[in-house]
């Protein structure tokens, strides 16, 4: 707060904008000069309907208000307007507009206005669901929108001698929750007795059906047949996966342990625990890829575990390398496991091309360039003579260093391999719209698996969980990561809840299902004991011993190297970005950047992903990235990091 020309002002951003909030000073009296309060008015306008394009919420244009009220009100809190809400109607929300981040939730009396406001609301014909729990009292009511679905929430049995096995109207029917709500309903909960056990609940988009159930679901069957102190229940997200977990965590009804798409926004809105002291005792931890544990590591407190991960990077055919490439050293020492550069990946590219046969006998270098701007600039900064930290994209640790030589290099590579004249990529072959798709002809197929497969095509990049058909494919081929010692580890990560009530036995859960070696064995005992069952991703749990035994099941070759050389420190980890760091999707992806171009993009102001996209795609060429790419905008866009990552410091600390 301060006080600037007789206004209270409040410094609502990291930025440089104030609002200000009420006058101090007054007309002074004539008589006594005494300082009089003088009453303020502003207009708010109160929307109670509009229609809005959600995928542009940064645009306040785009909401188009269908019917709304003006009321002149004094200046400061403000009263949320009730009187405005009809009958067997519910207001989700009162939110006011923000040039940066869109619609954000006006919370009142704990937000101030001193200038003419228009708030959105939320609002809808919507029914009560009302749950009890086992004694028949109201364990939480929640409003659903006419013909919506309500939540099918998790419950925690005060009676530790049984478990809760899902909802019910008639007390013997389990209630089917893809059933449409047009009146007000009650569920009560069914339950069974289970034993004096300790409940941890689990949700994750990794199980599976009861049908069909994956490996993972399966160690949890494992686990209650045979723990006597804990047992873990299912929770079965429903419709949107980040939505369905936002709803449980505002009642308060957070799964104990859960995947998350984002550590950071766990942490901010306060769903994340703290497990800095388990994992400092826990001598396992000690076996978790460092990068993996650095990416959740958050001024030095941890929030996650890695749950799951697989490496992208290129498969090389060894036997087109061979025969078309005008070199004397053997391929596979040449392109070695993460034993090559990027200035011989684009070599051989350049020199692997015929796409001027229509007998389906033609051959090219690589695939595409659309992922070559997330590991390039690391390997292009990883030879320079002051390297600056790049790790995913542009991304240095601190920030986005977007006019960087590393990442303007990159870009120059990226738009001579990718322009649709030079004809080197599979997909630079892809027709525009109307046309015919020459790929048929040249290589048999439009398909650049079935390229790769058919012995077609040089490089194709790729990850470890990819599927290929070794039975068509006559000749030597492997996964040898990325140029210049790296490859990239897209990971799933698992927090626990900050409300668990016994946050032991969720850690405990959690080790279990990731990294702990008890997890690990079950694996295999599981499928030994069933062939259907798959082995999914690779062990974020680097112990020798149990690694060696778990590639006895990944059938790709130049993966178990690649794996090795990462826990020698041969090979360094990139860590996806989206998921750890705080901002970066904002950054990478969503921010505007106040760009129009004619001609492209329908000429609608460009967001930073889809201007990163269209200058690897040549639609912008280098030296308008340059010109675009100003210092300002760079400070706009990474922005987001600095003001997450000041919000992650403030809850951690």
């Amino acid at each position: 707060f301060r006080v600037n020309e007789g206004y209270l002002e409040w410094k609502y951003t990291t930025d440089t904008e104030w609002i200000k909030l009420y006058e101090i000073t007054t007309n002074e009296s004539n008589s006594n000069n005494d300082t009089q309060t003088e009453t303020k008015y502003i207009t708010v306008t109160y929307v109670t309907e509009f229609e809005m394009d959600y995928k542009n919420l940064f645009v306040e244009e785009d909401i188009v208000v269908k019917e709304s009220i003006k009321r002149q009100v004094p200046v400061g809190s403000l009263i949320e307007p009730t009187d405005l809400i009809g009958e067997n109607e519910t207001c989700f929300g009162w939110y006011f507009y923000d040039k940066y981040q869109g619609l954000l939730p006006w919370v009142f009396n704990a937000y101030y206005a001193s200038t003419d406001i228009t708030l959105y609301g939320i609002i809808d014909v919507a029914y009560t669901v009302t749950y009890l729990d086992e004694n028949g009292e109201i364990y939480i009511s929640l409003p659903v929108l006419e013909n919506e679905f309500a939540t099918n929430l998790p419950y925690e049995v005060s009676n530790i001698g049984y478990i809760f096995d899902g909802w019910t109207i008639d007390g013997i029917n389990e209630f089917n929750f893809e059933t449409p709500i047009n009146n007000n309903i009650t569920l009560k909960p069914l339950l069974s007795e289970k034993g004096k056990k300790i409940i941890v609940t689990y949700c994750g988009w990794d199980l599976g059906t009861e049908d069909n159930p994956t490996l993972k679901r399966e160690m949890i069957n494992s686990w209650n047949e045979t723990n006597e102190e804990i047992y873990i229940e299912i929770i079965e997200p429903k419709g949107g996966y980040d939505e369905y977990l936002n709803t449980l965590a505002s009642v308060g009804k957070l799964p104990d342990v859960y995947l998350v798409n984002s550590v950071p926004n766990a942490i901010l809105s306060n769903m994340a625990l703290d497990i800095t002291s388990f994992v400092n005792e826990d001598l396992e931890w000690l076996n978790v890829e460092k990068s993996l544990k650095e990416s959740i590591t958050y001024y030095d407190k941890v929030f996650a575990i890695p749950s799951a991960q697989h490496y992208l990077g290129f498969f090389a055919n060894y036997d087109l390398l061979k025969d078309e490439l005008p070199i004397v050293i053997d391929p596979s020492e040449m392109f070695g496991a993460g034993n090559f550069t990027y200035e011989q990946l684009f070599y051989a590219i350049r020199n692997i091309n015929n796409v001027n046969r229509t007998d389906g006998s033609g051959f090219i270098g690589v695939n595409a360039v659309g992922d070559m701007i997330n590991w390039l600039p690391s390997s292009i900064d990883s030879t320079l003579q002051t390297p600056q930290g790049i790790k995913h994209f542009a991304w240095n640790g601190e920030c986005l260093d977007l006019n960087g030589e590393a990442i303007l290099k990159a870009i120059e590579l990226i738009q001579e391999i990718g322009n649709k004249d030079a004809k080197l990529t599979f997909n630079s072959l892809s027709p525009a719209a109307g046309e015919d798709d020459i790929r048929e002809q040249i290589f048999g197929s439009t398909d650049e698996k079935t390229v790769f497969e058919a012995g077609k095509m040089a490089f194709i990049q790729a990850a470890t969980y990819y599927n290929f058909n070794d039975e068509e494919m006559a000749f030597d081929y492997k996964f040898i990561g990325y140029p210049d010692g790296k490859v990239i580890s897209a990971a799933d990560y698992l927090c626990l809840s900050s409300v668990a009530k016994n946050k032991k036995a969720a850690y405990e859960v959690a080790k279990y299902l990731t990294f702990g070696e008890e997890g690990i064995k079950t694996r295999f005992e599981l499928l030994e004991e069933n062939s259907e069952l798959n082995l999914s991703g690779l062990p974020v749990n680097m112990n020798e011993k149990l690694t060696s035994k778990w590639f006895d099941y990944i059938a790709l070759p130049g993966v178990k190297e690649v794996y090795d050389k990462v826990g020698r420190g041969e090979i360094q980890v990139i860590v996806e970005g989206h998921k750890t760091v705080p901002g970066y999707l904002n950054a990478r992806y969503n921010q505007l950047t106040g760009i129009i171009i004619e001609g492209l993009r329908g000429d609608s102001e460009y967001k930073i992903g889809d201007f990163i996209w269209d200058v690897c795609g040549g639609d912008i060429n280098i030296n308008q990235y340059r010109m675009y790419m100003t210092d300002e905008l760079e400070y706009v866009i990474n922005r987001n990091i600095i003001a997450a990552s000041k919000s992650i410091f403030e809850k951690v600390s």
